[in-house]
């Protein structure tokens, strides 16, 4: 079974691009310190979580940390299993598994990953949820929009009402209602083409389907009273 000296070495070699990345290496007071042949194959943060490695420093040279000592017998390892010493230059045609092993690793982890989801409960309401989301959850900027449109015009509206401001101000009271009711109309036939999206049907009918609302023998009209003096808008 390798020691952990061992297995702290091979897994620097994983995230280094494998000993056919290193062009040579040699250790210092607290560092190990590898010349890389290609820096894009060397894993910046795989080196980070690596239990054992105290820090990184990513220049010309590789520095990885790992204490008084530590580094020493890491180093004494890791030039072992490639068959040279500490500053003689790599061969290139070493034959090792430490990137494919990595790279299954990985792999299984996914596939792990991936199992478990699947076998995670789909109820009927979650379902459900996922879908009314999936429809909404894309036209909340437009609802929030036409609310505040809204909110501003029916303020206004009351405030003409108990002549607070001008009768001039009228007309833009009545462009700014027009606006509102043009956007929650128009939201209607949003609603329509998510949710054909959403289901697999055709956008333009479900658009069609939603601005069937709209037409006035289908909404009732509904008289809404003015909360100041009871007159209807």
């Amino acid at each position: 079974m390798a020691d952990k000296y061992s297995t702290l070495g091979r897994e620097i070699y994983a995230n280094i691009g494998g000993p056919n990345n290193v062009e040579s290496m040699y250790h210092c007071m607290t560092r190990l310190r590898i010349k890389i042949r290609d820096n894009s194959k060397v894993d910046i943060a795989g080196l980070k979580n690596i239990d054992g490695v105290l820090g990184v420093v990513d220049a010309d040279t590789l520095e990885i940390v790992l204490g008084s000592g530590v580094n020493a017998k890491v180093a004494q390892d890791m030039v072992s299993q490639v068959g040279v010493k500490e500053n003689e230059e790599f061969p290139t045609n070493v034959t090792n598994d430490y990137q494919s092993e990595k790279s299954e690793v990985q792999a299984k982890a996914a596939e792990v990953h991936a199992q478990h989801k699947a076998q995670l409960k789909q109820t009927w309401w979650r379902k459900a949820l996922g879908h009314i989301s999936a429809i909404f959850i894309p036209l909340i900027p437009a609802f929030i929009g036409a609310g505040l449109i809204s909110g501003v015009a029916g303020i206004l509206k009351n405030m003409l009402t108990v002549k607070m401001f001008p009768a001039s101000w009228a007309l833009g009271v009545t462009i700014l209602s027009m606006i509102s009711s043009a956007l929650f109309s128009y939201l209607n036939i949003y609603v329509g083409i998510n949710t054909a999206k959403e289901f697999g049907a055709t956008p333009g009918l479900g658009g069609i389907i939603g601005g069937v609302v709209l037409l006035p023998g289908i909404v009732a009209p509904v008289t809404i009273p003015n909360f100041l003096d009871g007159k209807p808008y």
